[in-house]
């Protein structure tokens, strides 16, 4: 099991709809609307499948602008 963390930047005015959405992500263990040069941060485990199938889950919501993903490394 792997930890990871998403920083997503998202059209203007969009920030509140796009975290709601991404809540319901399965996998997604939390999600929440930050300040500073990201808009969303979330949080998330898996296997490295799990982690992939839902960046790309997220990367397809509508009004998201980038993804950056960390990793944990062991």
């Amino acid at each position: 099991m792997v930890k990871a963390v998403t920083l997503i930047t998202t059209e203007l005015g969009k920030m509140d709809e796009i975290c709601s959405k991404i809540r319901e992500v399965k996998g997604v263990k939390d999600a929440f609307v930050i300040a500073g040069r990201a808009d969303i941060v979330v949080y998330f485990e898996g296997d490295v499948e799990e982690i992939s199938k839902i960046m790309r889950e997220i990367g397809r919501i509508e009004g998201v602008k980038t993804t950056e993903t960390l990793i944990e490394v062991k």
